[in-house]
């Protein structure tokens, strides 16, 4: 039985770090996502801030328009944070399970 266990061992051990992969596959996606988004949303600011200054309105009107890109922007770095740590729990966890570093990279240029 010693084969057959060793076997049942390498596959499940195969299968830990093919998912480990497709997860820093999956979260590094979504962390190009947050930052698509997260430029999209500096770049929105920028526009309306300057249609607003050319429409010269009063100083107010630019309050509002502004705590809401922050708030957006703030959103978004908590989430990008958050992704960052999952990544690194992930690559920490490929790490152990004997995943070579070059796995590692081409999983997150994936």
């Amino acid at each position: 039985m010693g084969l057959m266990d060793n076997i049942k061992k390498t596959a499940e051990t195969a299968g830990q770090k093919m998912k480990v992969l497709a997860d820093i596959a999956k979260l590094t996606a979504e962390k190009k996502r947050v930052l698509t988004l997260m430029k999209k949303t500096y770049e929105d600011a920028g526009e309306t801030i300057m249609s607003l200054y050319r429409d010269k309105r009063d100083a107010h009107a630019l309050e509002p328009v502004l705590d809401d890109f922050l708030e957006r922007i703030l959103k978004l770095e908590q989430e990008l944070r958050d992704i960052e740590t999952q990544i690194a729990a992930k690559r920490r966890e490929a790490v152990e399970a004997g995943v070579d570093e070059t796995e590692i990279k081409k999983a997150e240029e994936a």
